[in-house]
């Protein structure tokens, strides 16, 4: 054994024994030791399908030392396992040289028994603030993996656990902490050879983005990624002293504030704050909280504040011993971190400045997680909500349920998506981080983003084989083989002869519109598609590829014309997975289709038959799209047909931007494009009359005459007046809105500029009905009687018969004069 001083002020001294790095203090006097072996191995280590391993080494290893006395543990955390004694000199060594033997011939025949006793310990257990927090940023990587159960325990073999033992419990990958002395006399630590193992790096769900979610929890609580420095320890002193004085002493919102710092990494940690709190004052706690974390990141606190810190931990830190250190050192040794004595850490914390503070601080807030009880949302927009589902579903084939439910199960070469109402949850099998898969064919697949999809293959129509397509397109690696269940686990057989649900809808009735004709390429297609030519509308989608206005209405016109063939279609593109016309014709036919279904009518008025039909055919269009898109990296038309898509499956705020973003990069001054963002911010859908107004008076303001997007602004004050009707139960209060004399002006000088310029556009017959539509409720029939003329019957439906007829408008009357503004 060779010795050296580790650090003098400290009273921990380093030897080496059997290659294992040993730090050791003087103790008590009493001639008690207290020892910890510990090894750089844990939670974060484990893939999905094999978690629990770690745990199940740590009780084999110690079943075979006898449990009488209890004089002895072992535990499993996010980065290490540690086996812990306390005794006379001679008893740590026989413990130790016992945990050493028992690693090196993990007794296997009790594999079955202890995994039984872990399962019931796992069973007691539950992820506290910081695993729950952990796995939504990371999902099952890294610290993500303390928020997951031990799902992989049951299917674990012997020669999984083996190969786990040999690999990390080794010479290379341990450290020993002894209080009490030197280390005993005899003492070995006979471990296999290997290599210290690295912490694993981890994803982050959060892109980096400030971000929050919602859980079961009485109060509010936040996470952020800072440096392991010593101003990140004054900053956790700070935060929580600001926490209790501003919410428990002086508004009594909260009982127990709490701030905690641990290691992701040998220079990083996580730090987790969470304060506790009623239902009835959970608005003001959430907004204080977030008070106290902005104040430090903006530097609202003084030198002295820090100052009092420092001194608090010094003088903490003198009063410490070699003992309270021991483990320290064995973890820093472990994680390859800087070994600082007492005066050097004194040193390090006395040189931290209000700016060093106020940098951690900054750090945590720009990558903050918060966790909010349902329901409930930050006051302001600077966090955006983690997605709690998918946002695509996989290309494949459709299941039905045996049985009425809003739900389907769509299965394809890259992976399974199932469908609960118009909620996605995918795994591809590319992303698939583990599958549990019982002897009955029942799957459970875990997605890199902590996504779970339950597959029970009697369940669906169509599904007979699917667990053996699972099983052949994931790793053998991923897959946690499960015990068989026992009945009462097992869902019940379909009945004899049972119907799969379909969601059958009748089929909507497809009628050109005057439009269509004044497109000369479109006017000759169409009657082609609707017989069947598929290769008529290829070849005029190929047509538009330099022209994306005309792109955006024919994937549009020729999507409803095919209205009778999108089985037909389907495997049209099928057969041309590299074309993206093909996809972009497919993708918006099943947008249009599934949109068909629901109708135009509002919510409450659309039948759960209808609803249930509108998210299946929805749910298969988004894939096409995206080939559609990666296949013409600059084309917009496939991003307007998705904002369409995310709106059906109210796929929500950020991802509809996200859509936004892409397609107006793509084309600032689309109609089409500008168009899908005004319905997806209407207050019916995830904006406000307020946000809603602004963005059409913006893009009016935008457009040069002759721009249909002036007609924008007629849409919005339209969808606003119907929302006012609706709010108060009458139909006065649309038309008094229309008819007020600011909105009446704003719409007669959009229009009256629009029109300054005859520049033909496609979307003209839309825009003139806007225009016609708004004027006609404002009271205004001279210029709705003008643009109707001009837009002829783009829109059919009662409501614009009525219309048409009051203004005095026949079809034929309005061809004959239609061919100018």
């Amino acid at each position: 054994m060779n010795a050296t001083r580790a650090d003098e002020d400290s009273g921990v001294t380093r030897f080496d024994v059997d290659g294992v790095p040993v730090f050791w203090s003087p103790g008590d006097g009493s001639g008690q030791y207290r020892a910890a072996l510990m090894f750089r191995t844990g939670r974060v280590d484990e893939p999905l399908a094999r978690s629990g391993v770690t745990h199940l080494v740590e009780h084999l290893a110690l079943h075979g030392l006898g449990r009488e006395d209890r004089h002895y543990n072992g535990s499993v955390d996010a980065l290490t396992t540690v086996f812990q004694t306390h005794g006379t000199p001679g008893e740590v060594a026989a413990f130790l040289g016992g945990v050493c033997g028992a690693l090196r011939d993990l007794p296997l025949d009790r594999l079955e028994d202890e995994k039984r006793v872990v399962r019931t310990e796992e069973e007691g257990r539950a992820p506290g603030i910081a695993a729950t927090l952990a796995l939504w940023r990371h999902g099952p990587s890294g610290l993500g993996m303390t928020g997951f159960p031990e799902l992989g325990l049951p299917g674990l073999t012997g020669e999984d656990v083996a190969s786990w033992t040999a690999a990390r419990f080794t010479r290379g990958n341990a450290a020993l902490g002894i209080v009490g002395g030197p280390p005993p006399e005899g003492l070995r630590l006979d471990l296999p050879d290997g290599p210290r193992m690295p912490v694993p790096g981890a994803n982050d769900l959060t892109g980096g983005v400030r971000s929050f979610v919602n859980a079961s929890l009485p109060g509010v609580a936040f996470s952020g990624v800072v440096p392991f420095v010593p101003a990140t320890g004054v900053y956790r002193e700070l935060l929580l002293s600001r926490l209790h004085k501003a919410l428990w002493l002086d508004r009594a919102l909260s009982y127990t504030p709490q701030v905690e710092v641990e290691h992701t990494g040998p220079l990083t940690g996580q730090i987790v704050a969470f304060a506790d709190g009623l239902d009835e004052v959970l608005p003001q706690l959430v907004e204080a909280f977030l008070a106290e974390l902005d104040a430090l990141a903006e530097g609202r606190f003084d030198a002295g504040e820090v100052a009092r810190i420092v001194d608090e931990h010094k003088a903490e830190r003198s009063r410490g011993t070699g003992g309270g250190l021991v483990g320290v050192w064995c973890l820093r040794e472990l994680l390859g971190v800087r070994q600082d004595g007492p005066a050097e850490v004194g040193e390090r914390l006395a040189a931290v400045t209000v700016e060093d503070v106020a940098e951690v601080a900054r750090t945590a807030m720009d990558s903050a997680l918060l966790m909010l009880p349902h329901w409930r949302q930050p006051p302001d927009g600077r966090y955006r909500p983690l997605p709690a589902s998918s946002t695509r579903a996989v290309a494949g084939r459709v299941h039905s349920p045996y049985g009425t439910t809003a739900e389907a199960l769509i299965s394809g070469p890259s992976g399974v998506t199932r469908l609960h109402g118009p909620t996605l949850e995918t795994v591809r099998y590319a992303d698939c981080a583990a599958v549990l898969a019982w002897p009955d064919g029942a799957r459970v697949l875990y997605g890199t983003d902590g996504t779970a999809v339950r597959v029970e293959p009697s369940q669906w129509a169509g599904a007979e084989t699917l667990a053996a397509d699972i099983d052949a397109a994931v790793p053998a690696d991923r897959v946690a083989r499960m015990p068989a269940r026992s009945p009462a686990q097992t869902p019940d057989a379909p009945a004899l002869n049972a119907e799969p649900y379909e969601a059958a809808v009748p089929a909507a009735k497809y009628r050109r519109r005057d439009g269509d004709f004044e497109h000369e390429a479109l006017a000759a297609a169409l009657p082609k598609v609707e017989s069947g030519d598929l290769d008529a509308g290829l070849a005029l989608l190929a047509g538009t590829r330099d022209a994306p206005e005309d792109r955006c209405l024919a994937a549009v016109r020729l999507g409803h014309a095919a209205a009778a063939h999108v089985d037909r279609l389907a495997e049209f593109a099928e057969e041309r997975p590299d074309d993206p016309d093909a996809q972009l014709w497919l993708g918006s036919a099943r947008v249009n289709h599934a949109w068909n279904a629901r109708t135009g009518e509002f919510a409450e008025e659309v039948d759960s038959v209808r609803f249930h039909a509108f998210w299946r055919r929805l749910a298969l269009a988004g894939e096409p799209l995206y080939r559609a898109a990666e296949l013409l990296p600059e084309d917009p038309a496939p991003w307007e047909r998705l904002q369409w898509h995310a709106i059906g499956l109210q796929l929500g705020r950020t991802e509809l931007d996200r859509l936004w973003d892409e397609a107006v990069r793509r084309g600032p001054a689309l109609y089409a494009v500008h168009q899908a963002r005004l319905q997806a911010l209407c207050r019916k859908w995830w904006g406000s009359n307020a946000e809603v107004l602004a963005f059409a008076e913006r893009a009016a303001a935008e457009a040069e005459p002759g721009d249909p997007r002036a007609a924008l602004l007629a849409e919005a004050h339209v969808e606003i007046a119907v929302q006012l009707d609706r709010d108060g139960d009458t139909s006065t209060a649309s038309l008094a809105y229309l008819g007020d004399p600011d909105v009446h002006s704003a719409l007669a000088r959009a229009a009256d500029r629009w029109v300054e310029a005859s520049r033909p556009h496609p979307y003209d017959p839309r825009a003139h009905n806007e225009f016609g539509t708004a004027f006609y409720y404002a009271g205004d029939h001279e210029r709705a009687r003008r643009h109707m003329r001009l837009a002829g019957v783009v829109f059919s439906g009662e409501s614009a018969k009525a219309m048409r007829r009051h203004l005095g408008l026949k079809p034929r009357h309005i061809r004959g004069i239609r061919g100018g503004r």
